[in-house]
């Protein structure tokens, strides 16, 4: 028997009509019970790549993930979570700054943030010098 090269396979994979193409594409059982359970698998998400993690650090990762009872995603999707919801001190001072703004000029004796912090780093550079 005489064995086909890889240019008659190309040729022959080239003329074969695709099965995919000719199927109609409808949901699926599988997918609509899964948009129903709330689980989006198919769904476009972002994804975040590590790279260089050391060893020290997915060691203590998946031994934490193991105690909570989660996957190793599921523990970090989790924990990104929370920490995206703590505000970074320089989203804090925007966010102090921006409702000092907003508060009326009748507030005597008020200094908005910016002022109060020049303020005090000079007060703590008079006290360093002394």
């Amino acid at each position: 028997m005489r064995s086909l090269g890889t240019r008659a396979l190309r040729s022959a994979s080239r003329h074969t009509p695709s099965v995919s193409s000719e199927l109609p594409t409808a949901p699926t059982f599988g997918s609509a019970l899964a948009a129903r359970a709330g689980c989006y698998q198919n769904e476009s998400v972002p994804n975040v790549l590590i790279r260089d993690l050391p060893p020290e650090v997915h060691a203590v990762l998946v031994r934490r993930a193991e105690a909570a009872g989660q996957s190793l995603q599921q523990y970090l999707v989790a924990t990104l979570d929370r920490l995206s919801q703590v505000p970074t001190p320089q989203e804090l001072f925007e966010r102090l700054e921006a409702q000092s703004t907003r508060r009326k000029s009748g507030n005597a004796g008020r200094v908005g943030l910016t002022q109060a912090v020049a303020d005090l780093n000079d007060e703590r550079g008079d006290r360093d010098r002394r």
